[in-house]
């Protein structure tokens, strides 16, 4: 039986920096709504990886390194930012090539 997190928290991802997918690890403390999305550095939304009811536990979702529209998303710097309830936190990542 898995272990449910006494907290919420954005863990962050795994490679950092990546080429091209990373891992973006996070915890749910109970069942909630969760949106998952990553900016690029002028603050614009690449990309939507996350919008649904998640339970509570701990949980993994790829990013593969595009957009929305299945484009490569170039080298840089990008924000995973986790909103869950109350909860709400941004986290760097780099995109290298």
């Amino acid at each position: 039986m898995e272990k449910i997190p006494e907290y919420t928290r954005l863990v962050g991802n795994y490679p950092n920096p990546f080429n091209p997918d990373t891992n973006i690890q996070f915890w749910l403390k109970e069942d909630n709504f969760v949106s998952l999305k990553i900016y690029n550095s002028r603050g614009q939304k690449v990309r939507t990886l996350l919008s649904a009811d998640m339970k509570a536990g701990n949980h993994t979702i790829a990013f593969d390194g595009k957009d929305d529209a299945g484009r490569i998303l170039s080298s840089g710097l990008y924000f995973s930012h986790l909103k869950t309830g109350k909860y709400h936190r941004t986290l760097k990542m780099i995109l290298s090539k």
